[in-house]
């Protein structure tokens, strides 16, 4: 039986990262419970470049700092954009693609830093998810709660239509702009607010 349940989606601002050097020495520490029950992972960086998740609308982007829906299956809870910025609301006067390509640019000059996402949520028996996503594979995991989908509008701003990103199509000039959360088939396990955030490294 298909369980509908009412989840504040809590979206907020992680400003995080790291120089290129230190990319290859990224610590993310895991640990397993008793039970084997899902990973945790801890991830630490100190990047302080601008970073937020908004939704797009009319030429206006609105910093998501909250947002409610009801987890249903076959319908996506949302897409959400990152931009360089902090604001509430920026207003654009281009595609959003040329937006972000032009403003991206103007912080990140020496093209050494990109984008991933953290998700952190709790199931019904009390285990706590923390995944991060650097890439498309690490949106595996955890698959059976929530599905994510990896957007790249940098590189496709040119593009009249593209899909999401997949591990064969990811290399080091890939940047996941936006990201799109979808219930999966074991959503009616996730017993909490569901807590989504970006970050630069």
């Amino acid at each position: 039986m298909k369980k509908v349940l009412i989840i504040i989606l809590m979206i907020t601002v992680f400003i995080t990262g790291c120089s290129q050097k230190e990319k290859e020495n990224q610590k993310v520490k895991e640990t397993t419970t008793p039970e084997e029950t899902p990973v945790v992972e801890q991830y630490v960086d100190d990047n302080k470049m601008p970073i937020s998740l908004y939704q797009d609308g009319n030429y206006v982007l609105t910093r998501v700092d909250s947002y409610k829906t009801k987890f249903t299956l076959g319908t996506d809870i949302s897409v959400f954009q990152i931009y360089p910025s902090t604001e509430k609301q920026v207003k654009y006067n281009t595609r959003f693609p040329d937006a972000f390509y032009e403003a991206w640019n103007k912080i990140n000059t020496d093209n050494s830093y990109k984008m991933g996402y953290h998700l952190a949520y709790s199931l019904e028996n009390g285990t706590k998810i923390s995944h991060y996503i650097f890439k498309p594979q690490d949106t595996m995991k955890y698959k059976p709660y929530i599905k994510i989908y990896l957007y790249d509008d940098y590189t496709h701003r040119n593009d009249s239509w593209y899909s999401h990103v997949t591990n064969e199509e990811y290399n080091n000039n890939t940047y996941l702009t936006s990201i799109k959360l979808t219930p999966g088939k074991e959503i009616s396990k996730v017993k909490s607010n569901v807590e989504l955030m970006a970050f630069t490294y």
